[in-house]
């Protein structure tokens, strides 16, 4: 909803912002780092993977842009190190 409205409908915004109830928003919050908690136990299985999400981490917060630069970043890195989630041909 958030993404639609900001990305579709931004003067609207921060009238959704302002009317969305607080205790919804921070339950929302709650399953998304928890979420982002589980993600990050798998990526960070081994000192490498550790290392990407760190670093992806420092750029998301401190980058100007820092999502998009994360979001590429992070997936040029879990590529080359092969443990991507992209679709794979399995072998019969």
């Amino acid at each position: 909803l958030y993404l639609f409205t900001g990305l579709f409908l931004a003067d609207g915004f921060q009238r959704v912002v302002e009317v969305f109830p607080l205790p919804v928003l921070g339950v929302l919050l709650l399953f998304e780092a928890a979420a982002l908690i589980l993600f990050i136990r798998d990526e960070a299985k081994d000192a490498r993977g550790f290392l990407v999400v760190v670093l992806v981490g420092l750029i998301a917060s401190s980058v100007p842009y820092g999502y998009a630069v994360a979001l590429v970043i992070g997936t040029a890195l879990s590529r080359l190190r092969g443990t991507g989630s992209g679709v794979r041909a399995r072998n019969p």
